[in-house]
């Protein structure tokens, strides 16, 4: 077997990030509030985390980018969104682990369902690879949703379904 290069190591030993439209959005937004976190989170994607998206997350994206009215910002919000999922990595579409969407159904009916998804995602992602030894350890959602980033529901997230959730709006950068 062919021995891995220093720098191919150190990204297999990377932690795996699946990033939440939101942090795009909201990166590309102009005097948005949480701007600068999230474009500054988002810089250090393949230096800090591997970054993953997931189809459901890129189908948000593009629904956002059908709906702008005003044709240059369109335009300059799809260069910029391209620029920035060109260094992500796509999670394979897999049939999502049905406890897991029957406790978030029951146990997180405030989450948005487009969000419940994506963390049903990775949960079977999780699953599915630790059983083939593939990530690095749990793979975690980054997101900036309000209903999402509560202490309480990341603490419930983690004790129920072994999700760790990342906030960029609460890292120092």
């Amino acid at each position: 077997m062919e021995e891995l290069s220093s720098f191919e190591r150190r990204v297999q030993t990377k932690p795996w990030v699946v990033i939440d439209s939101s942090i795009i959005l909201a990166a590309g937004a102009p005097g948005f509030s949480r701007q600068i976190q999230c474009i500054g989170y988002l810089n250090k994607s393949n230096k800090e985390y591997q970054p993953y998206i997931t189809k459901p997350i890129m189908g948000e994206l593009l629904k956002e980018l059908s709906e702008m009215k005003d044709l240059n910002l369109a335009m300059s919000a799809f260069e910029f969104i391209r620029d920035i999922i060109i260094k992500f990595k796509y999670i394979p579409h897999m049939h999502l682990d049905q406890d897991c969407i029957n406790i978030l159904r029951n146990h997180f009916s405030i989450i948005h369902p487009d969000d419940r998804l994506h963390i049903a995602h990775v949960y079977t992602a999780n699953k599915k690879w630790a059983r083939e030894k593939e990530a690095p350890g749990d793979i975690r959602f980054a997101t900036i949703d309000n209903k999402i980033v509560q202490p309480d529901t990341i603490r419930y997230l983690k004790l129920r379904l072994g999700i760790g959730i990342i906030n960029p709006s609460s890292l120092s950068l």
